[in-house]
């Protein structure tokens, strides 16, 4: 797999006015992307909005701060273990 050029458009956006006018707007570089990482908030954010129909606000919450904790967990099992529903 071949990465992307960084300033090769990863969306480009085109509005057409009624009147014929053109808008146009390119980002090179989406939030999220490795030259634009999210906030720790926001991927928390995200994760409870993805996932607030499978796990509790507590279990969540568990959860979260294994992933936080992960590179000083001894076996992955307890994180593994908080995700099965």
């Amino acid at each position: 797999m071949d990465l992307r050029e960084s300033n090769y458009p990863a969306a480009v956006v085109q509005l057409i006015l009624t009147g014929g006018r053109v808008l146009e707007a390119t980002i090179s570089r989406v939030r999220g992307d490795f030259e634009n990482p999210c906030s720790h908030g926001i991927l928390t954010k995200k994760f409870q909005t993805v996932t607030n129909e499978i796990f509790s606000q507590d279990q969540s919450e568990k959860i979260l701060s294994r992933i936080d904790d992960l590179e000083q967990m001894d076996d992955i099992k307890e994180l593994t273990e908080l995700l099965m529903v």
